[in-house]
């Protein structure tokens, strides 16, 4: 699943260039985007909640996520 949507968002930057894309997904495409961009496998945050109201923002560039922000909305662990 994470190569897939990674495979897709990196994907968009060809198609998109300079336009910026909505993307609508759920909390577990979400976390497997954030771990590929710090590195760490998406076990590590598997376990991370991103809430219904969670807003982040990826920037892709050269084929890559090179930046990741929460803009707003509720992410903490599971127990």
């Amino acid at each position: 699943m994470q190569d897939r949507a990674l495979n897709f968002v990196l994907g968009l930057e060809a198609r998109h260039n300079e336009d910026a894309v909505l993307l609508v997904t759920h909390a577990g495409v979400i976390a497997s985007l954030v771990a590929a961009f710090v590195g760490e496998p998406v076990q590590r945050y598997i376990r991370v909640r991103f809430g219904h109201d969670f807003l982040g923002r990826l920037t892709v560039a050269s084929g890559a996520i090179v930046a990741y922000q929460k803009l707003a909305g509720t992410v903490d662990t599971w127990a």
